[in-house]
């Protein structure tokens, strides 16, 4: 057998601030599915919604309803529609959805009907009907979202919601989706594409911007937001992981700027050179960890059992990425007086409060008089060398652990299993103590 050869490719030079701003989105061929609705005019769909509203209540109230009440006293039957629109929904919830199954330990007194049409990922919808009988019909899609309303009137409509307990959930369920052999095998072929050996290691790493979201879902107005960030901050922590001797690879579906210069091939821009929606799976699914913002994609680490390290975490309450996850949360600048809050301050404010309803919405910062100050590329290299030492065992300190007490018992202590959140990250507890520690 012939040695594997690394696939060698040009280096991709820094573009200018203005080449940058006039870059359209980078959309390639295999990107995610479109909805048989999103290729219709937004006019057209505005004009012909109350039309079909009103058919597809006709249909609810005539012929569905009226099978299911039969139906109640023998077999019992519930609808359950999973938002697969989005990546974080698609991971999070139909893995959350299996995680209750699981702590409960009582088997479902009702005949289930899932449904998730337009799925942001195919190849992850395909992986989850393994496990869950999921419609992915889009007209039955269509339907349930144009009786929603309706059918939450029901008893039929059993929605998957998000609870406070999410951490615990995350926890305790450990039974994460497998590969076929044919995947793998795909999956392998892709690493041998970007040169990545049997016995190397990587690190995705990615960042939220609004190119998703203008691609996504056109007709909406696209704001920018605290979550969102530029890739380009990420390539110290990069090098870094290089250094440590792995390979950085930047994911994401469709992304505004491509990746700014590199000096080594090992930092690899999978995003424009690679994409496929499964390799987006597989890569999730096999890498040491996952390195990002806050978004949905880290979801899709979290359900394979893969840790993440989320830099400028927004809202400060920890995300629900599994237990081991580490984060660096923003720090919130009060606009009036040029200050950073402490954190005691901003659990005063209500700035940790996960409850739904009470969250701070992405543009409530600005609306209140507050800048959201993103995690630095010093930062987020941190960050990355602090999930590389957790990956090996190398513990921190007491000082550092008091501090990570501190921020997690006095400050994220908002809902039910709270302990079992995510931790703040060493370095950042050490360098940011006297937010942390300030009363």
């Amino acid at each position: 057998m012939k040695p594997r050869q690394p696939h060698r490719r040009q280096l991709i030079s820094a573009k200018s601030p203005t080449e940058l701003i006039n870059t359209e989105p980078q959309i390639s061929e295999t990107s995610t599915t479109v909805s048989l609705l999103q290729r219709i005019p937004h006019h057209a769909k505005a004009f012909c919604r109350p039309i079909l509203v009103v058919a597809a209540h006709v249909i609810l109230v005539v012929a569905v309803l009226p099978i299911l009440y039969l139906l109640e006293p023998f077999r019992p039957v519930r609808i359950t529609h999973f938002a697969t629109e989005r990546m974080g929904h698609l991971s999070g919830d139909i893995h959350l959805f299996r995680a209750r199954r699981f702590i409960a330990g009582k088997k479902d007194r009702f005949f289930r009907i899932f449904l998730g049409g337009y799925p942001c990922n195919q190849a992850l919808l395909n992986i989850w009907k393994r496990y869950l009988p999921i419609n992915d019909n889009p007209w039955l899609s269509t339907f349930w979202h144009y009786c929603k309303n309706t059918l939450a009137r029901t008893r039929f409509d059993l929605p998957e919601t998000q609870t406070t307990n999410i951490h615990f959930e995350y926890a305790k369920f450990a039974d994460y989706p497998e590969f076929t052999a044919e995947e793998e095998e795909q999956g392998r072929e892709l690493l041998d594409k970007i040169g990545i050996g049997p016995t190397d290691w990587f690190v995705t790493f990615h960042v939220r911007d609004s190119a998703y979201g203008r691609y996504r879902f056109p007709h909406l107005e696209v704001q920018e937001s605290p979550r969102n960030g530029n890739i380009n901050d990420y390539l110290m922590a990069a090098n870094a992981i290089v250094n440590m001797g792995g390979f950085a690879i930047r994911v994401g579906d469709v992304t505004q700027d491509p990746l700014g210069c590199r000096t080594t091939d090992k930092i690899v821009d999978y995003s424009h050179d690679f994409r496929s929606e499964f390799g987006d799976v597989y890569l999730a699914a096999k890498c040491r960890f996952f390195l990002g913002g806050p978004s949905g994609l880290p979801q899709l680490s979290t359900i394979f059992g893969v840790p993440v390290a989320m830099a400028s975490m927004v809202p400060v309450t920890p995300h629900p990425v599994g237990p081991d996850a580490l984060f660096a949360p923003v720090r919130i600048c009060d606009r009036g007086t040029g200050r950073v809050l402490h954190y005691r301050e901003a659990h005063e404010l209500g700035m940790f409060d996960n409850r739904e309803g009470y969250q701070w919405r992405d543009t409530q910062y600005d609306e209140e008089g507050f800048d959201v100050l993103q995690s630095s590329p010093e930062d987020i290299r941190d960050l990355a060398l602090d999930m590389i030492d957790q990956t090996n065992d190398v513990r921190p300190s007491d000082d550092t652990a008091r501090l990570q007490n501190i921020y997690r018992h006095e400050y994220a202590n908002c809902g039910a299993g709270y302990e079992y959140a995510p931790t703040i990250a060493p370095r950042f507890a050490m360098k940011y103590r006297h937010l942390i520690e300030a009363q």
